[in-house]
């Protein structure tokens, strides 16, 4: 999808339909947009996936966008599936963490211990940032994930 969009000597038509952002902490949020891209005349060739776009304190527009192919949209709420098992589920005694990376290197993760466990975001290319999410907002990014993947097929 970054290909596409990011071709030069072509007229690219990016179609975004933003969703409400997740907060996330420390000032930051990130924010789920379906996306088609194509070019005039080649509407038969679209390139449909989602936007995911990390707002966050020290992280330029271009540096917090991540974007996921179709095929990568059920992976990442597969991922989260696994991340909100494993964050509810605190063994004593144990340390754990788990995360899920994306192709272009949006990553979710959550860390366990004595203390409970700690959900987190990191993006931004060049420059990675970190920012912990409530567990609450993990099931609201995955809403929003459907909401955006039911939208590219509703057209």
């Amino acid at each position: 999808m970054r290909t596409l969009l990011e071709t030069r000597g072509i007229v690219v038509v990016a179609r975004r339909s933003p969703l409400a952002p997740v907060a996330l902490h420390d000032r930051g949020s990130l924010r789920v947009s379906a996306l088609g891209a194509f070019e005039p005349g080649m509407e038969e060739h679209r390139i449909l996936g989602i936007e995911i776009a990390l707002n966050a304190p020290g992280l330029g527009p271009e540096q917090g966008r991540h974007y996921l192919d179709v095929h990568e949209i059920e992976a990442l709420l597969q991922g989260l599936f696994l991340l909100e098992q494993v964050g509810s589920a605190p063994k004593p005694g144990f340390e754990s963490a788990a995360d899920y990376t994306t192709v272009e290197g949006f990553t979710v993760g959550v860390d366990v211990d004595a203390r409970g466990s700690r959900f987190w975001v990191e993006g931004g290319r060049g420059k990675r940032v970190r920012l912990g999410i409530d567990p609450a907002r993990i099931e609201t990014l995955r809403q929003r994930l459907q909401e955006a993947r039911a939208k590219l097929f509703s057209r």
